[in-house]
Order: structure tokens, then C-alpha cells, then sequence
């Protein structure tokens, strides 16, 4: 019995110490944060959609924002009139559950706007804004 109990005690400390494999967000954005460091995203594509129904195309240059660029460990986005500011965000489709990463990244920003996420494909070759603000919602893609 005594050598029951020591070999069921090896047996849980074995299973306890064993190395997880699943996605751990915080890291995750960590590695995003540093992957994209000095890369700047550019507009090249913008739509805006109105309240009634309506979408029209906007010249990428004019759009609500123009670029994108992680600058430490938050998002720095410059308007058409050269104004930046800033977002903190979180990768909120990262799951502790997972043993994949998902193909497209959604950042969730940290802002009064409404419905403001990023669209961040995992190879980082497009992103994808999306805003509300008022009546009017806002589409933006980028490629760096």
C-alpha cells in the first residue's frame, strides 16, 4: 500500500509538472508588440458606412485614420490631419485554452469610441480598423 501511495504521489507531480502548451495572451501580445515594432502600417483602402444605410469609398489619405504603429507597448494611430494618438488594447481572441493561435488577431482597443477593434492578420501582411463614432462607422485597411 505504502508503494501504492509513493507511486500515485509521482504520478500527480508528474501530470502537475507537466509543460502547458496552450496560448498565454499576455505573452502573446508581448511577441506582437515586439514583431511590429518600428513597422508602420499605411491606409489603402477606407470606407465610411452612415446610419442610413449608405456606405461611400474615402481616399485612403483622407481617411479617419492613415497609419498605424505600435510604439511600446500601445498603438499609436495618425488621423488624416497628421494628429496621433494613442490606444492601449488586449488580443482578446487569444485563448489559455488553445494550442493554436487564431489567423487573424483581434485587438481590442482602449477607447471611447465604439466598436474599435483591429483586425491584425498572425503573418502581420494586413490590418483591418473598424470604428464607430456618432452615426457613422468607419472601415480602414492596412499593409505595412
Amino acid at each position: 500500500m505504502k508503494k501504492l501511495g509513493i507511486l500515485l504521489l509521482f504520478a500527480v507531480l508528474f501530470i502537475s509538472c507537466e509543460k502547458d502548451n496552450g496560448v498565454i495572451p499576455e505573452d502573446l501580445k508581448k511577441e506582437v508588440t515586439q514583431d511590429l515594432k518600428g513597422k508602420v502600417f499605411t491606409a489603402y483602402e477606407a470606407q465610411v458606412y452612415k446610419q442610413g444605410g449608405t456606405n461611400t469609398e474615402v481616399d485612403p489619405k483622407n481617411a479617419y485614420f492613415t497609419k498605424m504603429e505600435i510604439v511600446g507597448n500601445v498603438i499609436e494611430l495618425t488621423s488624416a490631419s497628421n494628429g496621433k494618438s494613442r490606444y492601449g488594447f488586449e488580443i482578446n481572441n487569444a485563448n489559455r485554452n488553445s494550442e493554436e493561435l487564431p489567423e487573424v488577431f483581434t485587438l481590442a482597443m482602449k477607447s471611447n469610441y465604439k466598436n474599435f477593434y483591429i483586425y491584425l492578420s498572425r503573418d502581420y501582411s494586413n490590418a483591418v480598423i473598424t470604428l464607430s463614432d456618432g452615426s457613422s462607422s468607419y472601415g480602414i485597411s492596412l499593409k505595412p
